[in-house]
């Protein structure tokens, strides 16, 4: 099985006239210190389990590391709800007809 993920720019649908998007999407910016500890003796969390709390316990999905501005050690990881991160939920798979092969 092969995968392929085009990423389309703002420029190249500004004058389709789409209709508006009609999700809010709310974008969660987390790291495992803005949870706090249930005791001052408690193993602190980690990246792993952030992620797994969002991505495996939950229905978030994962989208994006964020860094320490100039860095590369990482700040955050972003997560959003499944119809924000995912086409299609909202769209479809079968490819337009004025797409070029």
């Amino acid at each position: 099985m092969k995968e392929k993920r085009i990423f389309i720019p703002f420029s190249a649908v500004v004058g389709m006239n789409l209709p508006n998007y009609r999700y809010p999407c709310k974008r969660i910016e987390m790291a495992p210190k803005d949870y706090p500890r249930p005791s001052p003796y408690a193993i602190p969390m980690t990246w792993d389990e952030l992620y797994s709390m969002y991505c495996i316990s939950s229905s978030y999905y994962f989208v994006e590391p964020r860094y320490v501005p100039g860095t590369t050690s990482l700040e955050k990881l972003v997560f959003t709800e499944p119809e924000c991160a995912n086409c299609e939920l909202t769209g479809t798979r079968i490819k337009p007809d004025f797409w070029l092969i």
